[in-house]
């Protein structure tokens, strides 16, 4: 068993990404006792530091305690929601909490889990494997492989090593990237707004979900596969918001930004179960033709972008060995929306949760955004259906101009697309 006085040496994208929340959620899944969720918390912290959720954050340190020893308000229960609706309301309420709260904590909301997290632990990938964890353990009484697998040590190190090092011509890609990423930039006809006056603003924490059926689901991949078939599914959805959120009038920056995970550049069987994730900004928006956004986003990977981004935040993290953050208490009088996309595909261990519905099976998530202009969208795939969440401040952006733009995601998305392909046709 773990000793509680364990020391804890937090990555800098540890430290960099603590002090922020992420609230993921599955669901309708069967009801389990908060008594049988937590002794499997319990054996899950007892396994060691690689499993997260035994650490306490800190933003003032790299150094973080380890207790195994689960708080009791680790686990709670709350009512149900009726619709989804309800589950927003319910999401919104835990994070709208006030006052100090333990760096995690799972709450019991009817037949969704509540997998309410300081971003510090861990993230996507972190809340997929203890969803499994989870429901492995209240399932079998035991815990797989992945609560006793140590995580891979200087695994950042190692994948700037392996990327930059062994193949420099990476760090020439890098070169050509950020070059071509500056001249997009600049040939941008947007106008930045003429009004910068600022209004008094506190954080009001919103989140709307929408799925899109298996029906949509097969419509888009058939008009992807004959119209744009260099375009992945992850991209076209990217360009989708785009173009919904201009739509219902609301208007965004120039820049989209990009969850990447950088697992991608570690050999396969390295562990890394902290954060690992960067959000890369790329000059894509709403009216960017299909095959050069797929070409721009191609670059940034193969280059190595990411990383390095990564590699940079981490190692100014780590000197200053503390994150100082200073309160926003403003936003623009006009706000020009910061559209982040993440997606978390198709987790293929959540096929075993004990779902008890056949369709609107959801992972899902209320996500902390970079700010009261940012949004973030959140998308994941569970058998045939996609759900999106759309994590935002509703004293910034309206609700109703929200779920329009998710309701043309969800329902009509070859409408969304049609003008651009005809723009693009008549340009070659």
């Amino acid at each position: 068993m773990a000793e509680s006085t364990k020391r804890f040496k937090a990555s800098g994208g540890d430290l960099f990404m603590s002090g922020g929340r992420y609230i993921g959620i599955t669901g309708p899944v069967e009801q389990r006792s908060v008594e049988s969720v937590r002794k499997a918390l319990v054996e899950i912290a007892r396994a060691g530091t690689q499993t997260r959720i035994g650490l306490r954050s800190s933003q003032s340190s790299a150094t973080w305690a380890f207790d195994p020893v689960l708080r009791r308000d680790a686990v709670r229960e709350i009512p149900g929601p009726s619709n989804v609706a309800g589950l927003s309301a319910a999401a919104e309420s835990v994070r709208r909490e006030t006052g100090p709260k333990p760096s995690f904590q799972l709450i019991l909301c009817g037949n969704y889990l509540f997998f309410d997290t300081d971003h510090g632990l861990g993230d996507g990938k972190l809340l997929v494997d203890l969803i499994t964890a989870v429901d492995e353990y209240t399932s079998t009484g035991t815990l797989g492989a992945w609560a006793d697998t140590p995580e891979t040590r200087h695994a950042l190190a190692k994948a700037v090593f392996r990327w930059f090092v062994v193949r420099p011509k990476h760090v020439r890609q890098l070169v050509r990237v950020r070059s071509a990423f500056r001249e997009m930039r600049s040939a941008s006809s947007s106008e930045p707004p003429t009004d910068t006056g600022l209004l008094p603003w506190q954080p009001s924490h919103a989140v709307s979900f929408a799925v899109s059926p298996g029906s949509v689901e097969t419509e888009l991949r058939q008009w992807r596969k004959h119209n744009a078939p260099n375009v992945s599914g992850a991209l076209l959805a990217m360009m989708l918001f785009r173009k919904a959120f201009r739509a219902v009038g609301l208007h965004a920056t120039d820049d989209l930004v990009v969850a990447v995970d950088c697992r991608r550049y570690l050999p396969k069987k390295s562990v890394v179960n902290g954060n690992f994730v960067l959000g890369m900004s790329v000059p894509i928006h709403s009216e960017t033709p299909l095959d050069d956004a797929a070409a721009a986003l191609s670059a940034a990977y193969e280059s190595g972008l990411p990383l390095a981004w990564l590699g940079f935040a981490s190692a100014v993290t780590r000197v200053r060995r503390k994150v100082v953050t200073v309160p926003v208490d403003t936003v623009p009088a006009h706000p020009r929306m910061r559209m982040m996309y993440t997606d978390l595909g198709r987790p293929p261990t959540l096929a075993k949760s004990k779902w008890v519905v056949d369709e609107g099976r959801m992972l899902t998530g209320l996500l902390d955004t970079a700010g009261p202009e940012a949004l973030t969208i959140m998308a994941t795939v569970i058998d045939n259906d996609r759900t999106f969440s759309a994590s935002f401040h509703d004293n910034v952006f309206p609700r109703e101009k929200i779920e329009a733009a998710l309701r043309m995601v969800t329902t009509d998305p070859i409408a969304l697309l049609t003008d651009q392909h005809r723009t693009e046709r008549a340009r070659t």
